[in-house]
């Protein structure tokens, strides 16, 4: 037994899949099948709302209905195009400056629907028998658009979603974690837990969610030396009460998904999470990178971990559904830093998960109908389905102003970066820049590639966005990357 094999019994993972090849072959087929086939007989008979404002997401569930004959579901769609004709819908205008202010917005209006939805929906739905499946909402309501919330949080899994409550889970669950400390949010409070976490090289600030859930790094700031504070405290003021003050530890950043059974946990695999460092001490996150390969023993150690906190949110908050754990790969291993109780952004249907509904079987796991779902069929398919991701799509946040349009661009890989090249030349890298109801974004796209199969895809990104800010004749933004340890 090599130590990949015996950390994972140790741990009581799940473990690797059993009788298929490295590609899976057709016993992944038939676990796929398994799935599918468990999550169309559930929704056979029953109408469904979807709220959604992904287009690839949306386009993947249809398919997957069609392909089932399933009856369509009608789709509640915020700032979204595309929608074949036939397929019931109704658009509402969601209007904010950031995502989490999108989502805060977006919730009020399902909690306090329009009249022109509820009439949408009514004539879909008259009986008002339809189930609702909406994106993580804060505030744990089991009702939303008059209609039962299929897979909603409980408001004591909405806590998880602040990060003054981590330490106290991973204490708890025996995993080991990059240590903190939560303080007031005043500039005295900071200032001392500075002088008792820096290590040399500064520490990182993260605000609470007393004025609201956040995510992707948007109240997170890194403070290198004392002088740094005030920025620190201008930064954050008024949102939060109270922040985590944690040492800067050096590392790339990882996720590790699962999703907690009545009995068991399945437990995934760890993914890289691109999340970049800019020279005013910020963490822009642009996405998650399955094409990175971590050792054996890192990988079993990080589903080992993911697995212990699956087991205590089950045990103490009777938790159910897909959950993540964020941690950074130190030179001594995997230490934890944050949990989203929540169904993660880079393993949504049509990934990992091609073929398999992974937003529905979450939902049908959280409201206890996971007939037909066992988690050691769904582990070998999300695993296995890791290894064929076809490549690797990331958006970048652009906080300047852009006028005019920017052409897309197709990037070649040389030694020295990346190069611009024609429509009809080989490429390596395509970067976009689109406008949102959130702002500008830069979209990168990496197709599966040799070089960079198996490596973090950070420095890769970085490259490509100097040469997009080049060609794209914009100013220059530093951006810097983790020091890859392990």
């Amino acid at each position: 037994m090599n130590r990949r094999d015996h950390a994972m019994k140790e741990a009581g993972v799940i473990g690797e899949p059993q009788g298929t090849d490295q590609a899976g072959g057709s016993g992944l087929d038939n676990d796929k099948r398994q799935l599918a086939a468990a999550v169309a007989g559930f929704f056979r008979d029953r109408r469904l709302v979807v709220v959604s404002s992904r287009p690839t997401v949306n386009t993947w569930l249809l398919d997957f209905f069609r392909a089932h004959g399933l009856p369509m579901p009608f789709l509640v769609l915020g700032d979204t195009e595309g929608v074949p004709e036939d397929v019931p819908s109704h658009e509402i205008a969601v209007v904010a400056s950031t995502i989490d202010d999108w989502l805060r917005a977006l919730e009020e209006q399902l909690l306090s629907p329009p009249a022109g939805l509820l009439a949408a929906l009514d004539a879909f739905d008259p009986d008002r028998r339809a189930v609702v499946l909406t994106p993580p909402l804060s505030q744990g309501v089991d009702t939303v658009l008059h209609r039962r919330c299929f897979g909603w949080r409980r408001p004591a899994w909405v806590r998880y979603e602040d990060k003054t409550v981590n330490s106290s889970v991973w204490n708890r669950a025996g995993v080991p974690a990059v240590p903190s400390t939560v303080v007031d949010f005043t500039p005295e409070s900071l200032a001392s837990a500075f002088d008792a976490l820096d290590r040399g090289a500064g520490v990182v600030v993260s605000a609470d969610a007393s004025e609201g859930l956040h995510s992707g790094s948007a109240r997170v700031i890194r403070v290198r030396d004392r002088a740094g504070l005030d920025k620190a405290h201008a930064f954050l003021s008024g949102q939060c009460g109270q922040a985590v003050v944690a040492p800067f530890v050096d590392g790339m950043s990882c996720t590790i998904h699962g999703m907690v059974f009545e009995k068991d946990v399945a437990v995934y695999r760890p993914i890289e999470q691109v999340i970049l460092r800019d020279a005013e001490t910020f963490f822009p996150l642009l996405g998650g990178n399955a094409q990175w390969s971590p050792s054996q023993e890192d990988f079993a150690e990080a589903r080992a971990m993911a697995k212990r906190v699956g087991e205590q949110l089950r045990d103490e908050a009777g938790y159910r559904g897909s959950f993540g754990v964020d941690a950074i790969l130190t030179a001594d291993g995997f230490r934890a830093i944050e949990i989203n109780a929540r169904m993660g952004g880079f393993i949504v249907n049509g990934g990992p998960t091609a073929g398999v509904p992974l937003d529905l079987i979450h939902a049908m796991v959280t409201e206890g109908e996971q007939a037909g779902i066992d988690p050691a069929t769904l582990e070998r398919v999300i695993v296995r389905g890791f290894d064929s991701v076809p490549g690797t799509s990331l958006v970048l946040p652009v906080r300047q102003e852009v006028s005019g349009e920017l052409r897309p661009l197709l990037l070649r890989h040389t030694p020295d970066g990346y190069r611009t090249v024609g429509a009809n030349d080989p490429y390596d890298a395509a970067v976009r820049y689109v406008r949102t109801p959130v702002g500008g974004r830069v979209l990168l796209d990496f197709p599966a590639r040799p070089f960079y199969a198996g490596v973090p895809l950070g420095p890769f990104a970085i490259a490509a966005i100097e040469a997009a800010t080049r060609a794209w004749r914009l100013p220059a933004v530093a951006y810097t990357y983790a020091t890859v340890v392990r």
